[in-house]
């Protein structure tokens, strides 16, 4: 092979080359366009999308959630509440709201011949003619005879007695199977009962019919006192708001209504003994207690 022919090769194959680069660089240009046309493509799409987007609600969803609105707290208003609701303060039955029943100041008591004490139920009904808790019956025993005896204390002058008794059965007329008396003891030392008289007119107050008994006592008591309420068993009857308070002579003697004075009934005079033998036995000294020494 002479000179001249490996020159001639020599050129050929730089050419050859020249040719195999330039293919390359054509083709790295043409994947670079393809590349950027086809992100273009991608782009005007997430546009697209991003319009139907805006326009749709469309998207990533929105999973937020509104803190929720705490309105203001207003102030607090005190109101005025009674303390024996619409009763006088100066009543002189102990405990006409009914918060003691261990036989201090009311007294339940069977008049057979064991003398059971009978635990009353206390109400608190949501309305009542004078806004006080109620007493009524266990209803165990509707046909027994059961005297509810309430301690008072007597004035020197002349008492209004009176007391609201419940027919939540309402009834047209006054309960007359409810005997409600005040008992005491007379000048001559006697114990006596006024009846307590059935007004003519009710209230109907709280899906109950409320009659009101009352009785004006004229001449002053002596000793001890006690509200009788007999019969409350025999329906579906409420005790509520006994009252006894001072009168002035002058309207004592306006009464309309007589006073009636009576003698114990005999059930009356039973859940009397059953209550002073109660009262009795709390006043003995307990087995063991030992005598305190006299003084010196």
């Amino acid at each position: 092979m002479t000179r001249d022919k490996l020159q001639h090769i020599s050129a050929a194959l730089l050419l050859l080359g020249a040719a195999l680069i330039g293919c390359d660089d054509d083709s790295s240009s043409a994947g670079t366009a393809m590349t950027d046309a086809d992100a273009g493509a991608d782009t005007s799409e997430a546009e697209d999308t991003g319009e139907v987007a805006v326009d749709t609600g469309g998207g990533a969803e929105d999973t937020s959630v509104d803190a929720p609105v705490v309105e203001p707290v207003s102030d607090r208003t005190l109101v005025e509440q009674p303390l024996l609701g619409d009763t006088p303060l100066d009543n002189r039955f102990s405990d006409p709201s009914f918060q003691s029943l261990d036989a201090r100041h009311w007294f339940y008591v069977e008049t057979g011949i064991f003398g059971s004490i009978v635990t009353m139920q206390r109400n608190d009904l949501a309305v009542t003619p004078t806004g006080m808790p109620t007493l009524s019956d266990p209803g165990d025993d509707p046909e027994g005879g059961r005297v509810l005896l309430g301690m008072g204390v007597p004035a020197e002058g002349a008492m209004m007695a009176s007391v609201w008794i419940g027919d939540a059965d309402l009834g047209e007329q006054p309960p007359e199977a409810v005997l409600v008396g005040l008992i005491a003891l007379g000048r001559d030392g006697v114990e006596e009962a006024v009846e307590l008289t059935w007004g003519d007119a009710h209230e109907d107050v709280g899906g109950i019919r409320w009659w009101r008994a009352e009785a004006v006592i004229e001449e002053p008591k002596m000793g001890f006192l006690y509200l009788s309420i007999e019969g409350i068993n025999k329906g579906n009857f409420h005790v509520h708001a006994p009252v006894l308070v001072d009168v002035d002579g002058s309207r004592a003697r306006l009464n309309p209504r007589p006073t009636l004075t009576r003698e114990l009934r005999p059930t009356e005079r039973a859940a009397l003994e059953r209550l002073g033998e109660v009262m009795r036995s709390s006043l003995k000294r307990p087995e063991g207690a030992r005598r305190l020494p006299p003084r010196p």
